[in-house]
């Protein structure tokens, strides 16, 4: 199997003040534009396989996009070296707004194409050999060459003036651009070339390793993204749902869409920045949603409370209203009661006089306290009828004395009485007896 194709090129001119085409690249795009590993194919299909891959690119001197590329596929190759594909063409992916203005551009794929759109988009180098230069022919060109001369003249090989087609094939006719023009002043030596391609692969090198801290930045922040993307879907689908309406469904279907496949869309930094802001939104209406439940449960147990608490406040209302009426009802009673005092002393009735208004003259089981709590209590006998003057024998003093009287001096035994009961009858004509001494008690 023959050996791959190398060929260097430019890919892109160096950027105009304005674009032609809204692919085109300004000069900040250009010197960030990394085509390293992107697919070759033959004049944009992309439908066919690739007959190749770009190594590496890096800007030149004048500002152009350089590349180098290896074409694998021989047949592609031979039709490279016979000069019919020695044009270069990007294929430039742009993401446009609804109104035209373009919101990202990337390179998708180069391809070797006749003759490029761009112009000075050629395939300048075959491995080491040079295949393509631009000759001035005009006066002041050539007087500016003789009196600046190339500080390399002296060259490799013998070099000519005569102009050789680069392509044999009688359907393409030769133009000055498929011409090769050898001149002394557009050679270079061995150790000029060295140097070049030294620097080349130096800045290969270092575009790899930034092309490797990239890739690195990209994963972590696709990652993230990634991580933002149930809250953005709940949240779309959630507005879809309470705001969509059939003249808006599409709008939210596509930002539906976006949330899915935000983290593996190109132009990362804008799909982060615009992720960030909507992840930021549902995070705010979750964290705020959380807060009101917390508040609804607080008011719930705020609502039970005051609930309680006018339950009590009713109980003790009807409380107050019970001793209310009781204290009345009392007062009422004490009226009564004094009242009646006071009749039953005008009937002589009622020797000692009661203050019902004190707690030890209205109730029987009065506490102990109640007489020092009241005052000086004036009562002076617990009986206020007419009886509670009535002297009460002693009964044991009164038997005795009975027993004494009466009972035999020698036996100590009552005598006979005439009831013919040894205890309780009496002599005929006397009135001592048990039941007599007994009678009064």
């Amino acid at each position: 199997m023959s050996a791959p194709l190398t060929f260097r090129g430019i890919a892109h001119p160096p950027p105009k003040k304005s674009r032609d085409h809204p692919s085109d690249l300004s000069v900040g795009e250009l010197a960030v534009t990394n085509a390293n590993g992107i697919p070759l194919h033959v004049e944009h299909d992309t439908s066919a396989p690739s007959v190749g891959h770009v190594l590496c690119s890096y800007e030149g001197t004048r500002g152009e996009l350089r590349v180098i590329g290896q074409v694998s596929d021989q047949a592609t190759a031979r039709r490279v070296e016979s000069g019919e594909l020695r044009g270069l063409s990007l294929g430039t992916d742009c993401v446009q707004s609804m109104d035209g203005q373009v919101l990202s551009r990337s390179q998708r794929e180069l391809s070797l194409c006749d003759e490029g759109r761009r112009s000075g988009t050629w395939v300048t180098h075959i491995g080491d050999r040079q295949v393509h230069s631009v000759a001035a022919f005009s006066a002041k060109g050539t007087r500016r060459r003789l009196k600046f001369p190339a500080k390399t003249i002296t060259p490799s090989t013998p070099l000519n003036r005569q102009t050789k087609p680069l392509s044999t094939n009688p359907h393409i006719h030769p133009t000055m651009a498929d011409t090769a023009v050898v001149d002394v002043a557009d050679t270079v030596t061995k150790q000029t070339y060295d140097e070049t391609k030294a620097l080349a692969d130096e800045r290969a090198t270092k575009l790899a390793a930034a092309e490797a801290r990239l890739q690195a930045y990209e994963t972590r922040e696709r990652a993230q993204l990634q991580s933002y993307q149930p809250a953005m879907e709940s949240l779309v689908k959630e507005l879809a749902s309470e705001y969509g309406t059939p003249e808006t469904k599409a709008h939210f279907d596509s930002f539906s869409d976006w949330t899915r496949t935000c983290s593996e869309r190109a132009n990362l930094d804008t799909q982060l920045q615009l992720g960030t802001v909507i992840h930021a939104c549902a995070s705010k209406l979750k964290r705020t949603r959380e807060e009101a439940s917390v508040q609804s449960a607080t008011a719930d147990q705020l609502a039970t409370m005051a609930k309680e608490n006018e339950g009590l406040k009713e109980n003790l209302a009807s409380k107050e209203a019970r001793i209310g009426e009781l204290s009345s009802s009392l007062k009422e009673i004490t009226s009564n009661s004094e009242k009646l005092q006071i009749q039953l002393e005008r009937a002589g009735a009622l020797q000692e006089k009661f203050d019902f208004s004190k707690t030890a003259s209205r109730e029987a089981d009065a506490p102990k306290g109640a007489a020092a709590a009241d005052g000086i209590v004036t009562k002076t006998t617990e009986n206020a009828s007419k009886l509670g003057s009535v002297q009460v024998a002693d009964p044991s003093a009164a038997l005795f004395s009975f027993v004494n009287g009466n009972s035999s001096s020698v036996t100590g035994r009552f005598m006979p009485a005439a009831s013919n009961h040894s205890l309780l009858g009496a002599p005929s004509g006397s009135d001592i007896g048990l039941g007599s001494a007994l009678r009064p008690m």
